[in-house]
């Protein structure tokens, strides 16, 4: 369990993975992220799972899922702090980025693989020092 703001949190129940995977989803949608792309972002689940996940069928999540949801939920706040505008901030994570291997974010996530979620989170966090 985690502690925040006095209350406990329960990361396993089905109130967070329904409140984790909504989000998630509703990004994706926003950032009109491909389905194939969506299902590497989450680490490839069976299409059962991911089609049960879309339509918020879900009793809990793994904590690699919630850790690659909680990127891709920090990724979306960070943008929304350096643009101005969140057309400008959703068009970001499309275009090429010279600091990202010359890749958009999007392609760099895309990998599937946790630690080039992380280095997106990073290369943004860095952008608000």
């Amino acid at each position: 369990m985690i502690t925040y703001s006095s209350k406990n949190i329960d990361m396993k129940s089905e109130r967070v993975a329904r409140v984790a995977l909504s989000t998630f989803f509703n990004i994706m949608r926003e950032w009109s992220i491909k389905e194939t792309q969506q299902i590497a972002l989450l680490a490839a689940p069976s299409p059962k799972v991911f089609k049960d996940w879309n339509n918020n069928i879900v009793t809990s999540l793994n904590p690699d899922t919630l850790i690659r949801i909680s990127y891709i939920i920090r990724i979306y706040k960070y943008l929304g702090i350096l643009f101005p505008k969140r057309k400008q901030a959703n068009d970001w994570i499309w275009k090429p980025n010279k600091d990202l291997e010359g890749a958009s974010a999007i392609n760099i996530m895309s990998s599937g693989q946790l630690s080039k979620m992380h280095q997106v989170v990073e290369y943004l966090n860095n952008q608000l020092k």
